[in-house]
């Protein structure tokens, strides 16, 4: 009867025991080796994975708890997001300033400068949220 190999539980002590060093740096620059086939023998050792237990769980909610919930959540959404500024425009020369810090957006030359401010809803310099309606 031939014995059982046992070989270590945790990948470094797998590396010391069965890993080598190409002395003669033939084929590595003196990095360590493992033998492939020692490699799949340790990993058919390593107890498999079980998975979890799932637990389904049904809950029935009513408008009011629906409803309640949502508006929490809107809240703590609100909450994350960065301070609600605008994009104020200074006569009609196209530049455009962020209302919490004054940066400046320049939309001269632009087709249809409204349309150019959608690409900054967020000022590059502060933050602030400046698209519009944050229900949106």
């Amino acid at each position: 009867m031939s014995e059982m190999m046992t070989f270590p539980d945790t990948w470094e002590e797998f590396e010391k025991s069965y890993g080598f060093t190409d002395n003669e740096e033939v084929y590595t620059n003196g990095a360590r080796l493992i033998p492939s086939f020692r490699v799949k023998q340790w990993l058919d050792h390593l107890p498999s994975v079980q998975p979890k237990e799932r637990c389904v769980v049904n809950i029935t909610l009513n408008e009011e708890d629906i409803e309640r919930i949502v508006a929490e959540q809107v809240e703590e959404i609100k909450e994350l997001l960065p301070q609600k500024g605008e994009w104020i425009c200074q006569a009609d020369d196209d530049i455009w300033n962020c209302s919490e810090c004054d940066y400046e957006i320049d939309g001269t030359g632009c087709i249809d400068p409204l349309e150019y401010l959608k690409t900054y809803k967020f000022c590059p310099n502060c933050g602030s949220y400046n698209g519009g309606d944050s229900d949106d």
